[in-house]
């Protein structure tokens, strides 16, 4: 059988007594012995190098403005914020003026550009430190702000005023 060995100093007479004898076989195994436990993960420290673009994939610069023709007026509505006087300014350098407040056909386009947007933008109209605006929070129309303030500018001309020069 295998795994059974004969011991050659017994006679047949002492194997038939040995075959009497209960038979207990136990097997061993031995296992590899574990492994010393690892040192725990710790997480690679993050780079002090800040991480910097390539130098040819630079973004566009911002555009200062957006452009848009309405009926027979022409507007651009900035994309950063002045106080009154640097808008009233502001409009003067591009040849535009603010959008006067009382005029009603001329603050149709402010709805969509300043209402609507949830930008809200400056309106021409001024009384002392208060200035027209056309607040989103509000109905649509012209509310008076600290001039100080900064705030969004949308600029008119007539289109065929700037055709002709």
């Amino acid at each position: 059988m295998p795994g059974v060995h004969a011991n050659p100093d017994l006679k047949k007479a002492d194997l038939k007594k040995e075959a009497k004898k209960p038979v207990v076989v136990v097997t061993v195994v031995k296992t590899p012995s574990p492994s010393p436990p690892s040192p725990p993960h710790k997480p690679k420290p993050a780079s002090s190098k800040p991480t910097t673009k390539k130098p040819n994939s630079k973004s566009p610069p911002a555009k200062e403005y957006e452009a848009y023709k309405y009926k027979d007026l022409l507007l651009i509505a900035t994309n950063k914020k002045y106080t009154y006087a640097e808008a009233e300014d502001y409009c003067k350098e591009k040849g535009y003026g603010l959008i006067p407040y009382n005029k009603k056909d001329l603050l149709e386009p402010t709805s969509p550009l300043c209402y609507q947007s949830k930008k809200g933008c400056w309106v021409s109209g001024r009384d002392k430190d208060l200035c027209a605006y056309i607040d989103p929070k509000g109905k649509g129309g012209p509310y008076a702000r600290k001039c100080q303030e900064k705030h969004y500018v949308v600029c008119y001309t007539k289109w065929l005023k700037l055709k002709k020069k």
